[in-house]
C-alpha cells in the first residue's frame, strides 16, 4: 500500500459536541491523498464512539486507554505518520475544502519551506462570527514575529515530517506551548510561513485554556522566548527586566514600562535588520510590526487611554496600511465604554 502524501493529525479528548464537523472538513478536501489519524486521548464522553462510525478508509482511529495530554498524543501521532507532509487540525475547528490543496501547491513549489500556516475566521461556540485571525505571512515577517509570540495556528499549520523528525518531534516538558516551541526551533534554521487566505474555521470557547492556566502559559512563552532571543542574538546581552518586558507583550505593558519596551523593541529590531538585510524592504514585516505596537495600544485599553493613543498613533506611523486593519470598533468601544466593553469582547473571543 503507498504512503499518502499528508497526515492528518486530529487528536480529540471529550469533543463529542464538535467532532463530526471538524472530521467531514477533512474528509471533503478536494486533495484526496491523506490519511487522518484521529487520536482518542482516553475521552469520556462519547467521542470515540462517533469516530468509530466513519466507514472511510483513509480515517485511522488510535486510542489511547488514559488521557495522556496533547503534547503525547502528537508525539504519538507523528510516530505512526506515513505522509510526507503533516497536517495539524483540532477536533472543534473546520477546515475550508480547499486548505490541503493550496497548502500542498505553495510547499511543493517553496521547497525551502518547512512549516506553513493559514490565516482563519474566528466564531463562538454559538456561531457568531468574531472576524478574522490573519498572521505574519513572508519567512522574515515570521521570524521576526516567532520573538515575541507564536505566529502560527496550530491547528491549521502543515509541515514537512522530516524536519519535524530531525527535532525530534514535540517537547513533552511543555503542556501547552509545545506547538510555538517546536515552530520556534525549526524557524532558527529554515524558512517558515503562512498563507494570507483565511482556510480554516475556528471556535472560540468560554473556558479558554490560556485563561485557566495563564501562569503555565506564561512559565513556557518565557522559556521559549529566552531561547529564541539568545539563539537569534548571539551577540547581544538581555537583562532579567528586558526578558519580562519581553514576556508581558503578550498581555500588558504598564504605562510605566514603555519607554523600556520601545528601546529594547528598536534594538531587537536594529540587530534583526543587520543580520538580514532583505528585512528593510519586506512589506510583510512592517505590516507585522505595525499589528505588534497596535497591539500593545489596544492591551492599554481601557485603563491608559491616553497611552494607548500615542501607542496607536505610532503603529499607524510604522505601517498606515496595517493600522487601517486594527481593530478599530473594538478600540473606539474600549475608549467609550471602558471595563464593560473589555469583558464583553473577552466572553466573545477569549485567547486561544
Amino acid at each position: 500500500m503507498n504512503a499518502p502524501a499528508i497526515s492528518v493529525l486530529l487528536p480529540a479528548y471529550n469533543a463529542a459536541a464538535f467532532i463530526r464537523p471538524a472530521v467531514e472538513s477533512v474528509l471533503t478536501q478536494t486533495c484526496g491523498d491523506f490519511e487522518l489519524l484521529a487520536i482518542d486521548d482516553g475521552s469520556t464522553d462519547s467521542t470515540r464512539a462517533i469516530l468509530a462510525e466513519y466507514r472511510d478508509p483513509r480515517l485511522r482511529l488510535l486510542v489511547n486507554e488514559r488521557n495522556i495530554g496533547l503534547t503525547a498524543t502528537l508525539n504519538r501521532g507523528l510516530r505512526e505518520a506515513r505522509g510526507e507532509l503533516i497536517v495539524r487540525q483540532d477536533a472543534d475547528d473546520v477546515s475550508q475544502p480547499e486548505r490541503f490543496a493550496k497548502q500542498l501547491a505553495f510547499l511543493r513549489e517553496h521547497p525551502d519551506v518547512m512549516l506553513l500556516g493559514t490565516a482563519a475566521r474566528q466564531f463562538d461556540a454559538a456561531g457568531r462570527s468574531l472576524g478574522a485571525l490573519d498572521m505574519p505571512c513572508s519567512p522574515l515577517a515570521v521570524r521576526w514575529a516567532m520573538l515575541f509570540d507564536n505566529p502560527f495556528l496550530h491547528t491549521a499549520v502543515m509541515f514537512r515530517r522530516a524536519v519535524v523528525g530531525e527535532f525530534t518531534g514535540y517537547d513533552e516538558s511543555f503542556s501547552i506551548s509545545q506547538d510555538y516551541e517546536l515552530w520556534s526551533r525549526i524557524s532558527r534554521k529554515y524558512p517558515t510561513a503562512n498563507l494570507s487566505e483565511r482556510l480554516l474555521t475556528l471556535r472560540a470557547h468560554g473556558d479558554s485554556l490560556m485563561r485557566s492556566r495563564r501562569e503555565e502559559l506564561d512559565a513556557e512563552t518565557r522559556r521559549i522566548q529566552s531561547a529564541s532571543v539568545a539563539a537569534k542574538f548571539s551577540e547581544l546581552s538581555f537583562s532579567e527586566r528586558e526578558m519580562e518586558l519581553l514576556g508581558q507583550f503578550r498581555w500588558k505593558l504598564e504605562p510605566s514600562a514603555l519607554a523600556e519596551f520601545w528601546a529594547l523593541f528598536d534594538r531587537m529590531l536594529t540587530a534583526f535588520h543587520a543580520a538580514h538585510p532583505a528585512a528593510r524592504e519586506d512589506g510583510n514585516l512592517r505590516e507585522t510590526i505595525a499589528v505588534q505596537i497596535g497591539r500593545v495600544g489596544y492591551n492599554l485599553l481601557p485603563e491608559h487611554r491616553g497611552a494607548a493613543l500615542r501607542v496607536l498613533w505610532r503603529a499607524f506611523c510604522a505601517s498606515p496600511q496595517a493600522a487601517i486593519s486594527l481593530p478599530w470598533a473594538r478600540i473606539a468601544a474600549l475608549v467609550i465604554a471602558g471595563n464593560s466593553a473589555r469583558a464583553f469582547y473577552e466572553r466573545l473571543a477569549p485567547s486561544r
